[in-house]
């Protein structure tokens, strides 16, 4: 009993540092948007074309949310990119 209490707490503290930071949450909820609008995608609109619709506008903000991550990847490769050059720059020499 102590080892499967000590797992909780062990995992208690891994999902708290996982989302201690704030785009850990933003994947999260980007993940899961996704999810629902492919759901709400496979139903067909002859059982519900409202949510066609649905399934659309949710992956259109679903999109925006990607390029919002994928600009942020881009952000900080950007700050490595001078220092790789120069790195490259001395190795060549």
């Amino acid at each position: 009993m102590p080892i499967l209490k000590l797992k909780r707490s062990v995992l208690k503290l891994k999902l708290k540092n996982y989302f201690y930071d704030y785009w850990n949450i933003f994947d999260v909820i980007t993940l899961s948007t996704y999810l629902v609008g492919f759901v709400l995608r496979c139903i067909p609109v002859d059982v519900c074309d409202r949510c066609f619709y649905a399934a659309r506008i949710i992956l259109a903000f679903n999109y925006v949310m990607f390029l919002f991550r994928i600009l942020r990847m881009f952000s900080v490769l950007s700050r490595l990119g001078p220092k790789l050059v120069m790195i490259a720059e001395m190795v060549s020499n």
